[in-house]
């Protein structure tokens, strides 16, 4: 086996995270929580499910959830206790963020700010393609330029070779 790690973008790739759907029947397997207790968490409002028909399916986001709560109950939580755990941990790890993109993005949220809607737009383009002199370009994240404080784009050919990298100044 080999030593290498798997880089975090590779382990933690948001955009294909998100488009994960699995049915009732594979979160069951997954998880090790049955069909009847997703049911009951769902009607509880603590998880929700993409489709409110007798086909459930459930995003990357829900099957996070449904793990971290059986986790809870395994440790001895209630359910009410667990669910209050669970949204702890979600503002947590929403803070963790925050405080990070202040870290890494000093000006992502002055430029943000210029445009309310730039943050939210910026975030949903992530992973998307796009065409730029001809080649075809993802867009990886975004990055302050160290001089000029300028908001940049990160952008990777599909190829992903690190040395075709390019940065474009915010539209």
């Amino acid at each position: 086996m080999s030593n290498d790690k798997l880089s975090p973008s590779i382990v933690l790739d948001e955009p294909i995270l998100s488009r994960i759907i699995v049915g009732i029947g594979e979160v069951c397997e997954i998880t090790g929580v049955s069909a009847r207790q997703l049911r009951y968490w769902e009607c509880k409002g603590i998880i929700s499910s993409l489709c409110n028909c007798t086909n459930r399916r459930y995003d990357y986001a829900n099957i996070e959830k449904i793990v971290l709560i059986k986790d809870f109950l395994d440790q001895g939580y209630t359910l009410e206790a667990a669910a209050k755990r669970l949204e702890e941990r979600i503002q947590q790890v929403n803070g963790v963020i925050v405080k990070l993109q202040d870290l890494f993005y000093p000006n992502y949220n002055d430029a943000c700010d210029k445009d309310p809607n730039n943050k939210k737009s910026n975030v949903e383009m992530i992973g998307k393609s796009y065409n730029i002199d001809g080649q075809d370009y993802i867009l990886i994240g975004l990055a302050t330029h160290c001089q000029t404080k300028e908001l940049l784009k990160i952008f990777s050919p599909l190829d992903r070779n690190p040395k075709n990298l390019l940065a474009k100044p915010q539209d």
